[in-house]
């Protein structure tokens, strides 16, 4: 590189151009355009341009930056595509329903077939993974995904992180909670309105499904649920500290798809 900073000469004999390098029209300094940068053509002959020099600031130091690496989610400010998994959200049909409704919202996304929540509830007491006016135990979450085409991991000890990383691959999630903790925030532990019995064991009483994080605001990121057991539970937004508390209550347990089919 120090023949290319001396010879000026030799430099400027060539042609630089101007090229819009992400493609995308990505806008990583904020000035409202897209990026452009300069190539210069190939001084060593060996068929690959020698340089590459940020027309404009990147960095915000005030000097023409060497070399800027593009992130590769531009989008980080939103996990997950909450918007889609809304669609197929509705309120559970039973008190202790909400794995099975849980489970249906993410079979009907994944096969494109709308199945029934009262299909599914007889399908699991059948197979003996859910029992009326007990709901599904923890073991059994995930089981009605599985029997339907639809590979998952069970976990125990998982993090936001981990809730994070797989909204961004595309895969669904279920978690297991305390639903007073988020429902009846600020209430007194005698005035409950209710007592759940979806999701027994563990000190935990209700299944979700989780289909974003918002961390535009990084202070305070927000987790999205279609949560099948409250009518306003289309896209209920939680602070992430509510959240974890009312998670960690299973022991933070996470069913996700893994993008698999399962045969039989």
């Amino acid at each position: 590189m120090s023949d290319l900073n001396t010879d000026t000469e030799s430099y400027q004999q060539f042609d630089a151009s101007l090229v819009d390098f992400d493609t995308q029209g990505i806008d990583t300094d904020g000035d409202g355009q897209a990026d452009t940068w300069v190539i210069p053509s190939d001084l060593d002959g060996d068929g690959i341009p020698d340089e590459m020099l940020p027309v404009e600031d990147i960095n915000g130091d005030s000097q023409s930056d060497d070399f800027c690496e593009f992130p590769s989610d531009t989008d980080s400010e939103m996990c997950g595509v909450p918007e889609d998994d809304m669609q197929h959200w509705h309120q559970q049909t039973y008190d202790d329903t909400c794995a099975i409704a849980s489970q249906e919202f993410i079979l009907d996304a994944v096969t494109g077939i709308d199945f029934s929540e009262d299909e599914l509830r007889q399908q699991a007491i059948e197979n003996g993974w859910y029992t009326p006016g007990g709901g599904t135990p923890l073991d059994c979450m995930g089981n009605l995904l599985e029997a339907n085409g639809v590979d998952v991991d069970k976990k125990y000890e998982c993090t936001l992180e981990d809730l994070s990383d797989k909204l961004q691959e595309g895969e669904k999630v279920i978690v297991a909670i305390d639903a007073d903790e988020i429902w009846y925030q600020g209430v007194d532990e005698d005035d409950y309105l209710s007592e759940l019995a979806g999701m027994p064991g563990q000190g935990v009483n209700h299944a979700v499904q989780v289909i974003g994080i918002d961390n535009s605001d990084p202070n305070n990121p927000t987790v999205i649920l279609n949560d099948p057991g409250t009518p306003n539970g289309q896209g209920l937004r939680v602070p992430a500290d509510k959240f974890i508390d009312a998670w960690a209550d299973s022991n933070s347990y996470m069913i996700s798809t893994t993008g698999n089919v399962v045969t039989a």
